[in-house]
């Protein structure tokens, strides 16, 4: 399973890379890589700043999302391997933030052997002082 989750991460983080450089390239006609070779090109461009906010607005929930499936994969093993698969499905793992998703994964790691999903998730949230 732990094979199959991080096939998951890497692919989402490999369809975001590619979305952030479509996003770019369609608002600068280049590339991020061209851009950072000739950065005054940039700042001629931001004109229309409204636009330039929705892009940085875009930018910034990649970055976050791609920050926690890196988060994700460097601590997966098989004994978290259930719970990351879990959060990924229907991308539940944005829920949370960092901090959080970490005390998740730690809490899958300290008692998957024991309990199951919903105990390990709702032990997770009265930690973070989420429970209701």
């Amino acid at each position: 399973m732990v094979e199959h989750v991080y096939g998951i991460i890497d692919s989402k983080i490999q369809f975001m890379d590619f979305q952030i450089k479509e996003m770019i390239k369609t608002r600068f006609g280049k590339l991020p890589e061209e851009i950072s070779e000739g950065i005054s090109y940039l700042p001629t461009h931001l004109k229309n700043l409204p636009e330039d906010e929705r892009l940085l607005t875009s930018l910034e929930a990649y970055s976050r999302n791609i920050s926690l499936l890196l988060l994700m994969r460097t601590t997966l093993t098989y004994l978290s391997a259930e719970t990351a698969f879990y959060l990924l499905t229907n991308d539940k793992y944005l829920d949370f933030t960092e901090q959080q998703l970490r005390t998740i994964l730690e809490e899958a790691l300290y008692n998957q052997a024991s309990k199951d999903l919903d105990s390990i998730l709702d032990q997770a949230m009265v930690k973070l002082g989420l429970a209701s």
